[in-house]
């Protein structure tokens, strides 16, 4: 009697002792998928960001200006926050300036119709203006001049006076502009066909190239869209490697 009961004892603690290690076993399964969730969270979470800036920059629906509201700022604070330690995203955020992390970069709908509307006409106008030497000695200088010079050239304006102006005005609408193709010629009026080329494509970084080659007053006239452009350039590269991680996170290969 008393081995059966020994026997029926110890086969009971076995029990208990195989029991005691499925809790354990479900626990440690428990704690990893916890883990695994808590990380599709985060990959998720960072993801919905990226796409959210994403859609900011390049949205034809995103109001002109509205990546430079405190959404943007606010977008990018968002980013530090679900960082979470992760060094790559940390030092990719860090690569943009802090003044465009807070002021935020133009959307490429806006940078695009900025080109059209008013950076093409002007820099074809400027084309016409005689050089600096000419102006100075062939036309007096006149300090009345059209504001859109002040906010497309950032404050600089042609050394020549208002009759070398309006002459340039006139030829310039009269010049009939190239449909956007890649032309081999060097003109003025064919850089913009390429510039207008890759704009329509929304290789913003082929036409900023395009449009740095640009010398003189055209150039000058181009320099406020072309730091625009270039700050946008950055926060998209930024945002490419961002989301190149994030897509790595995602298939866990890193």
């Amino acid at each position: 009697m008393q081995d059966r009961l020994d026997h029926e004892r110890h086969g009971r603690l076995a029990r208990l002792d195989h029991l005691t290690l499925k809790l354990k076993y479900l626990e440690r399964v428990c704690f990893v998928n916890a883990e695994k969730l808590h990380a599709s969270y985060h990959v998720h979470s960072l993801y919905s960001a990226l796409q959210a800036l994403h859609a900011t920059l390049f949205d034809a629906e995103v109001a002109h200006d509205a990546a430079r509201s405190p959404a943007f700022a606010a977008q990018w604070q968002l980013l530090h926050k679900l960082a979470l330690g992760d060094e790559v995203i940390k030092a990719t955020l860090d690569t943009v300036p802090e003044h465009v992390q807070q002021q935020g970069v133009a959307t490429f709908p806006e940078l695009h119709w900025r080109f059209a509307h008013v950076v093409a006409p002007e820099v074809r106008r400027a084309a016409m203006l005689p050089t600096e030497a000419k102006a100075k000695a062939c036309v007096p200088p006149s300090t009345r001049w059209p504001k859109r010079y002040a906010s497309v050239g950032q404050g600089a304006l042609p050394p020549v006076g208002l009759v070398s102006y309006t002459i340039s005005k006139v030829l310039s609408s009269v010049m009939v502009a190239k449909p956007p193709a890649l032309y081999k010629e060097s003109d003025v009026n064919s850089v913009l066909a390429r510039v207008e080329y890759h704009l329509q494509r929304e290789d913003l970084e082929a036409a900023a190239r395009e449009l740095n080659v640009l010398r003189g007053w055209p150039r000058e006239i181009a320099k406020g869209w072309l730091d625009e452009a270039r700050r946008h350039l950055e926060v998209k590269m930024a945002v490419d490697v961002m989301q190149t991680h994030v897509g790595l996170m995602s298939l866990g290969a890193v």
